[in-house]
């Protein structure tokens, strides 16, 4: 009876050593031997994350995951279309389609995500986006305006980015809050954003 107990506690142990501490669509990220990997869906691992200490934050949308490292550095893992990779994806004839460069995951202060694509804001103010291009992978058309941003916001489809002068500047799918053009001139002086799962 003892040894039956022994056994069940350190089953129980090594369960939650192995526990996931992030799911989603087929990838994940464990604790392994207090190391911490990203896997995908068949098991195999894709990134090692180092010791769960050195990885400040996780966030994660849909189909995809970010790591911010304590070092400043990114990992993506999960679906590339969907921000699983540093690209922008539309569809062109019935199939996903790059546009432009890779984008450059450096100096990154925060991340945040809509359902299928992540927004980061940089420590000079400025932001860069990747995944899904219409639910706001693409900034492009804004991009301009994308400096002295202090936080992004976001729905399921859209980001919304609060910059220091208490401007707001809109982006993504535009009929879920992607497009603020009707209200531009009333957002100053904004102090803060909420939204629903489909609009600010």
């Amino acid at each position: 009876m003892v040894q039956l107990k022994a056994y069940i506690t350190q089953s129980l142990k090594w369960f939650l050593r192995m526990s996931i501490i992030l799911f989603f669509i087929g990838s994940y990220s464990t604790l392994l031997e207090d190391q911490l990997y990203a896997y995908d869906g068949k098991s195999r691992i894709l990134q090692y994350l180092g010791k769960p200490g050195n990885t400040v934050f996780h966030t994660r949308n849909k189909s995809a995951f970010a790591a911010f490292k304590e070092d400043g550095s990114i990992i993506l893992w999960g679906v590339p279309t969907m921000g699983g990779s540093n690209y922008v994806y539309k569809i062109d004839n019935g199939k996903p389609k790059i546009i432009g460069s890779v984008v450059d995951l450096t100096n990154i202060k925060h991340i945040y995500s809509t359902a299928v694509a992540f927004a980061a804001l940089k420590n000079d103010g400025t932001v860069v986006t990747w995944g899904w291009s219409i639910d706001g992978g693409d900034s492009s058309s804004v991009q301009p305006l994308l400096k002295d941003v202090i936080r992004i916001y976001s729905n399921f489809h859209s980001f919304a980015a609060l910059k220091n002068d208490g401007s707001v500047v809109t982006w993504g799918n535009v009929s879920n809050g992607g497009d603020s053009s009707s209200v531009q001139n009333e957002l100053k002086k904004v102090t803060a954003i909420y939204s629903t799962e489909r609009a600010f």
